[in-house]
């Protein structure tokens, strides 16, 4: 098993447990850049998977669906941008709604209590969106997490109630026909075609394809 990760010119020890501060100070040196599609969990620096063409259209969907009904001011989109979950654990999920007005974060980082609702699309990450991130949303007291799930027919899972042993304690799935609704944020209901798209008979391979180019 792997325990070092290249990124550009530079190797990171997997072995070691990094934490937020020692992340940033990679970023800071050089060691990890822009360039670089990484995130922090649980002390792992983790490379994210590679986006396909329908994950970069279901995000595409999903900010110009919350931009058309979040309240201005009172609550702001942050899609694809990174915050501090805890000491060893900064994810960067694909669209967050975090507490406004934006002068807050003006001299502090965007941490687990700011956040009102995140999104993670998962086609290859299905099962570490699940099963890794998810449980560590759910500890930081993030109090509701979809998950657009892009494998076969597709749907969008809404977690809610989280519990501080790492579940939630209500889990929905909304299907293709449904409307998805915010419990945290009353005024946020969306279509799940509107949020995944149409399915042509092309996009089945198409799944697999952008599931691949992920792995």
């Amino acid at each position: 098993m792997a325990t070092t990760a290249k990124t550009t010119e530079h190797t990171i020890n997997l072995r070691r447990h990094w934490t937020v501060d020692d992340y940033h100070k990679m970023i800071e040196v050089g060691i990890l850049d822009e360039q670089d599609k990484v995130e922090l969990i649980g002390g792992v620096v983790v490379e994210m998977s590679a986006k396909g063409r329908r994950h970069n259209r279901t995000i595409v969907a999903l900010v110009d669906a919350f931009s058309a009904v979040l309240p201005c001011g009172e609550a702001l989109l942050a899609p694809q941008n990174s915050f501090l979950l805890s000491d060893d654990t900064e994810p960067e999920p694909d669209v967050a709604v975090i507490r406004g007005p934006l002068e807050r974060y003006d001299h502090r980082p965007t941490t687990a209590a700011d956040v009102l609702l995140l999104v993670e699309v998962a086609d290859s990450s299905l099962r570490f969106d699940r099963n890794v991130k998810l449980p560590r949303y759910a500890r930081a007291g993030v109090p509701e997490v979809w998950i657009a799930d892009l494998t076969g027919e597709g749907g969008v899972e809404r977690y809610t109630e989280p519990a501080a042993e790492g579940a939630y304690g209500s889990v929905a799935r909304f299907d293709r026909g449904q409307e998805v609704v915010s419990v945290v944020l009353a005024e946020v209901s969306m279509s799940v075609d509107q949020l995944l798209g149409q399915m042509t008979g092309a996009d089945g391979a198409d799944a697999v394809r952008d599931a691949q180019e992920g792995d």
